[in-house]
């Protein structure tokens, strides 16, 4: 994904709003007025990952969001890697059907309603 989006900004907030994605495929999803550390606080129990502390894993997004500052190399690949092994979890708890309907029509439809809009028209 970092290849993608060379950017740590951008490559961090990607990666967090897949993981925002990923979690609601197990039913965890932010509440009203529920700050991001209180839902990750929420949602770490979810994970089955004892090893991570969604918190800490969080943090620079919340850094970024509210003082604009970017995060580090070791904090973007601390992310990118939760999201990898979420991803691996829910192909494993999913059947194949539920995981494309879930996760993959749903990116594709998202990346051609993108296309469409950065499109020029035809004149």
């Amino acid at each position: 994904m970092h290849r993608l989006y060379p950017d740590d900004a951008d490559c961090l907030d990607l990666a967090y709003r897949d993981i925002l994605q990923q979690l609601s495929c197990l039913d965890v999803m932010p509440q009203d007025g529920e700050t991001l550390s209180d839902f990750a606080g929420r949602a770490e129990p979810y994970l089955g990952f004892p090893d991570v502390d969604l918190q800490a894993s969080f943090w620079p997004v919340v850094r970024l969001r509210y003082g604009n500052l970017p995060p580090s190399l070791p904090e973007l690949d601390q992310l990118l890697q939760l999201r990898l092994r979420l991803e691996d979890r829910l192909r494993g708890s999913l059947s194949r059907s539920a995981w494309f309907f879930r996760r993959v029509l749903p990116a594709r439809l998202l990346g051609r309603k993108k296309n469409k809009k950065t499109e020029k028209p035809v004149l």
